[in-house]
């Protein structure tokens, strides 16, 4: 399991952002609510979008719950050493408070999680 000497580990833990992470954790916390399906939709093209810059391939994925499609957000890295093994990374858009309704920003339910993946 892992790597013991740490070497590819650590070199991709040097490459990550802390800035890019904060940056990204405002940013959706900007939407104000995302348990709402019109800023749901707002932030998976946001996402999308961010997947986009960085040159990752990416989709919208749909699925209909309470009569409504809601999106998700679908990248894919192929490996090089073992491409048909699969690691998924997985975060929720969406966010939820004691009042749905009111202001849910999401920093913690799950912008970092999305941060993160995005990172």
């Amino acid at each position: 399991m892992g790597n013991p000497s740490g070497t590819k580990s650590s070199s991709a833990i040097k490459m990550v952002n802390v800035k890019n992470i904060q940056d990204t954790v405002i940013h959706l916390q900007g939407y104000s609510n995302r348990s709402t399906h019109e800023k749901q939709w707002e932030a998976s093209r946001w996402i999308k979008s961010e997947f986009e810059k960085s040159g990752l391939e990416n989709r919208l994925q749909t699925y209909v719950f309470k009569d409504r499609t809601w999106p998700n957000v679908v990248a894919e890295v192929k490996g090089t050493k073992t491409p048909d093994q699969i690691i998924m990374a997985i975060a929720h858009i969406d966010t939820i408070a004691d009042n749905p309704q009111g202001v849910a920003p999401g920093a913690d339910d799950n912008g970092s999680g999305v941060a993160v993946i995005i990172e």
